[in-house]
């Protein structure tokens, strides 16, 4: 599926799925296709540092409640993303779209 844009350029970007995996449901789904880098990285680098930040917020705001998500740091929703990994509870799904290997 190489589907270009108006310009004549594929678009690139990084897709990002979070999956319970008692059960196989998504529980958060995000994706970056900013063109914008970070300083000292590539473009595919920045879109999955950026998606890797967007799926920690989305996993919060899908399993908590308003006023948890809304009001803890962005290390604590990194934390609650790593101990659902380390406790095998969630895996994720990492899909590049427009970059050759």
């Amino acid at each position: 599926m190489n589907k270009k844009t108006s310009r004549g350029a594929e678009p690139q970007g990084i897709i990002m799925l979070a999956i319970d995996k008692s059960n196989g449901r998504v529980v958060a789904a995000v994706s970056d296709f900013q063109a914008d880098r970070y300083g000292g990285f590539k473009k595919k680098e920045s879109q999955a540092i950026r998606a890797r930040k967007s799926l920690h917020a989305e996993i919060v705001t899908q399993c908590c409640s308003q006023l948890i998500s809304k009001n803890i740091s962005t290390y604590t929703r990194e934390k609650i993303f790593e101990d659902l990994r380390a406790n095998d509870q969630i895996e994720t799904w990492t899909h590049e779209v427009g970059y050759s290997e």
